[in-house]
């Protein structure tokens, strides 16, 4: 199943891992260094917290970048067109 690309990204942390869901504790898929650019093809906001207790969002993005899987959306800074994550890019491994 094909996904539509809804932005691409850059990767801010300087190693992060791929997960296979949404969530902490999943199994990785891969790892992505700082300036890596990836496709991001889907966006969740989950509802993180214990029952009975106010539930605070985490929002994570679904990348593909040589590797699929899921990412926090704060360990990857989002833009529009290719061409401004390849600038983006450029700076931040400068």
């Amino acid at each position: 199943m094909s996904r539509d690309v809804i932005g691409y990204g850059v990767i801010v942390a300087s190693y992060i891992s791929l997960s296979n869901a949404p969530e902490e504790g999943g199994l990785s898929h891969g790892y992505l260094r700082r300036g890596s650019i990836v496709k991001v093809l889907e966006r969740r906001l989950i509802n993180k917290g214990a029952e009975n207790s106010p539930s605070i969002p985490e929002a994570w993005v679904f990348v593909e970048g040589g590797y699929q899987g899921w990412l926090y959306e704060e360990s990857v800074d989002v833009y529009d067109y290719e061409e401004q994550a390849k600038i983006a890019a450029e700076r931040i491994v400068q």
